[in-house]
């Protein structure tokens, strides 16, 4: 993994594709797209004038403000509490979004769960299935969604306990399964 191939704490005047999973931990603007071939963990505020396209998963830490002027392709896509403003699509397989602000032209994606205190501006742009909850584990009703998006097993195979009223779900392993082509959402 690369600490960064983002130079930290700079403003990069072009383009820049990165052949590997990233670590971004510092402020940064760049002036074009950003092409990630692998995963993209954004633990710092980033501004990409043009295109944010990622081939596995992007995750944004908490407190976090991403800023995209084009738009955000990625295979799976986890935000914790962050701030994203997009100018065009925000595209993924699977969303999962754990409170903060998403205001983007439209949202595509086959699973959406939004989990907790957030606000996503032009939600009647979303297409595929659609999970609304504040609190995943304790949601009967967002469990049997979930249930049904995914293939027969797999809704079983993410609980951290046998017991699913004593575990709890491993959203981890749901986003990263799908961000490495593994089919567990239904057609």
């Amino acid at each position: 993994m690369s600490d960064s191939v983002i130079q930290p704490g700079r403003i990069h005047p072009k383009s820049l594709s990165i052949p590997a999973h990233v670590k971004h931990n510092k402020p940064n603007v760049i002036f074009g797209d950003l092409t990630v071939n692998g995963d993209l963990d954004i633990e710092n505020h980033l501004v990409v004038v043009g295109d944010l396209v990622c081939a596995g998963l992007i995750h944004s830490e908490q407190y976090t403000c991403i800023s995209v002027g084009g738009d955000v392709r990625a295979k799976a896509f986890l935000a914790n509490e962050s701030w994203w403003l997009v100018g065009g699509a925000l595209t993924a397989d699977i969303m999962w979004l754990e409170g903060g602000g998403f205001l983007c032209e439209k949202t595509h994606a086959r699973l959406l769960v939004m989990n907790g205190d957030l606000e996503l501006e032009n939600d009647n742009s979303i297409t595929g299935t659609w999970i609304r909850t504040d609190y995943f584990d304790e949601d009967d009703d967002a469990k049997a969604a979930m249930r049904a998006a995914l293939i027969p097993g797999a809704y079983e195979s993410l609980w951290r306990s046998s017991d699913e009223d004593e575990g709890w779900f491993d959203v981890w392993k749901l986003v990263k399964r799908i961000a490495r082509g593994k089919t567990i959402l239904v057609q």
